[in-house]
């Protein structure tokens, strides 16, 4: 039971104490003292309406009401920045449009408990669904409404539900409509894609035929490189055998120096005549002349030996790399190219 009711701040009343009785506690005042706003403080507090701050008395920042019960003490707080319950030294904020479980426990009050001044009739004023809503919550039966509601909104939704479902098949029944065709575009498609294998496969053989293209076009390159060596081999063969030829004409040089030194030996043993070493002496220099002249052409022939044989080395490295290149056999005619 609510023993006392403090109001502070609030609308008219600036600091306001309300003893009140266990039976029966009337107000009387004049009009516009604040009687009604008693009732809406209480009202306030019990049922969080009315909303916002506008009950904030003018002039001030902060509205405060106390409830003192039988189960304790219950006060409401609203200012520009606090808006909260207190319950016995607990507070409660954040509740929204709401009234915090533990404060509708406390005081047992609702909707119901209050009858303003230009209220009609108690339930007389009501419509009967309205009545049988309140008899059930004074019977605490309001869960059949609850339950009633609840199947109600349940079985909107599945109606809606099931409106949807029927539109959706609609239009999937229109789309499949839409790509009825689509099996007999598939069995057209059947040759394109085999041909599309082909084609895959096509280009394959393409890409295999152009790097063989290519190789044979590296191997055409390396062929015509291998000519020239071949000449330049030919070429250094023929001077081979111009410097055997040669060699084979340097045989008398051998029998010129026999003979020179027999004349030396002739000029060591006695002093000749004068006309006899004159002739000897022409004689002894022309052979110097012709043994200068072959042995010029032995070092030339030696010379021309030393390079042969670094061609001949040459032109077997060269042989070695083309056939590594290209095979024991020609790419062309696969004719062995060792014979």
């Amino acid at each position: 039971m609510i023993k006392q009711l403090k109001l502070k701040n609030f609308q008219a009343h600036e600091d306001l104490t309300i003893d009140l009785d266990p039976g029966v506690t009337t107000i009387v005042g004049p009009s516009d003292v604040g009687k009604s706003a008693i009732m809406r403080s209480l009202k306030w507090v019990a049922c969080n309406t009315p909303a916002g701050a506008d009950f904030i008395r003018w002039g001030t920042k902060r509205c405060v009401v106390s409830i003192e019960t039988d189960e304790g003490s219950i006060s409401r707080t609203r200012s520009a920045s606090i808006n909260k319950y207190e319950l016995d030294g607990r507070e409660f904020v954040a509740f929204g449009k709401a009234v915090p479980e533990e404060v509708v426990a406390a005081l047992g009050l609702e909707e119901m408990n209050f009858q303003g001044q230009y209220d009609g009739p108690f339930w007389l004023g009501d419509s009967a669904g309205e009545v049988s809503r309140q008899l059930n919550r004074v019977a605490c039966l309001e869960i059949i409404d609850d339950s009633l509601a609840k199947a109600a909104s349940l079985v909107k939704a599945a109606t809606n539900e099931a409106a949807v479902c029927v539109l959706r098949e609609a239009a999937a029944v229109e789309e499949l409509e839409r790509w009825k065709d689509v099996p007999k575009m598939q069995a057209a498609f059947e040759p394109i894609a085999e041909m599309r294998k082909q084609l895959d496969a096509d280009s394959k053989d393409i890409e295999a035929l152009e790097a063989l293209v290519r190789k044979g076009s590296k191997h055409l390159r390396d062929s015509k490189v291998f000519g020239k060596i071949v000449k330049q081999g030919r070429g250094a063969i023929e001077v081979g055998e111009q410097y055997v030829a040669d060699h084979a004409a340097l045989a008398p040089l051998g029998v010129l120096i026999d003979a020179l030194e027999k004349h030396e030996a002739v000029l060591l043993r006695q002093v000749p005549h004068m006309g006899l070493l004159e002739e000897m002496a022409r004689e002894f220099k022309e052979a110097w002349d012709e043994y200068t002249f072959m042995l010029n052409d032995v070092q030339n022939a030696e010379e021309a030996s030393r390079g042969m044989k670094m061609i001949r080395k040459d032109l077997a490295a060269a042989e070695e790399e083309f056939i590594a290149s290209i095979g024991e056999r020609c790419p062309i005619c696969q004719t062995p190219i060792r014979s």
